[in-house]
């Protein structure tokens, strides 16, 4: 798997040229790329404009931060570059904390899947998983699930949406959600990924393998 990354370069204030890899840049390319940027929902992104080797980006300097944009391009180029049957590419090891202030859906998650807190947190642990896709927000990577076969009918979206910080690691009924970049979201907050690997987040990749491994249980009054 070819995982060049697109050339960034700042053409104006609030405006990006994204150069894509060459050779084997075409307008379907081009076209496919600026989709799959769409589909992120990147508040803050003003204009996508197509060009015969990549795209001109017009967002606002006070909502977004080049790193945010960097993430949202490799994710997107990942995307449209990836086919499946490609070897894995990098292994991703996160630590993450469950439950408590981290993970303060940890229970309902836990009722909802009819398993102990415990046992969810070594399903989720137990085995590697791959990145399928990316989300919004932000490009978010999700990873395939162990017991997918049950997921939907049991993993409804919550009523209520809240705040959850980048790091945050959550389940729906897509599966289970790193959350690149701060944002607002009904999945279930389970856990966050250690603060020392929040710049990891940005460089998974599609057909990445990422192992989740528990570090301090946190129990719910660990606020």
């Amino acid at each position: 798997m070819d995982y060049q990354a697109p050339a960034v370069f700042a053409s104006g204030p609030g405006q990006l040229l994204v150069e894509l890899p060459q050779p084997g840049v075409s307008e379907a390319g081009v076209a496919a790329f600026i989709e799959v940027l769409e589909s992120f929902e990147l508040l803050g992104v003003r204009r996508f404009r197509r060009l015969s080797d990549g795209v001109i980006v017009d967002y606002d300097v006070d909502s977004l931060e080049l790193k945010d944009l960097h993430s949202l391009f490799m994710a997107a180029f990942s995307r449209v570059s990836y086919a499946p049957g490609d070897s894995p590419g990098s292994t991703h090891v996160l630590p993450v904390t469950f439950g408590g202030s981290a993970g303060p859906d940890m229970s309902m998650a836990s009722v909802l899947l009819d398993t102990a807190e415990p046992l969810l947190v070594r399903r989720v642990c137990r085995s590697k998983h791959i990145v399928r896709s990316f989300s919004s927000p932000g490009a978010s990577a999700l990873i395939e699930v162990p017991w997918a076969e049950a997921w939907q009918s049991h993993v409804q979206p919550g009523r209520a949406i809240k705040a959850v910080p980048a790091g945050s690691l959550t389940i729906s009924s897509l599966g289970v959600t790193l959350i690149s970049r701060s944002c607002f979201t009904n999945d279930y907050v389970v856990g966050r990924v250690n603060m020392d690997l929040l710049k990891v987040l940005p460089e998974i990749r599609i057909g990445d393998a990422v192992w989740l491994r528990s570090g301090k249980w946190s129990q719910p009054n660990d606020r």
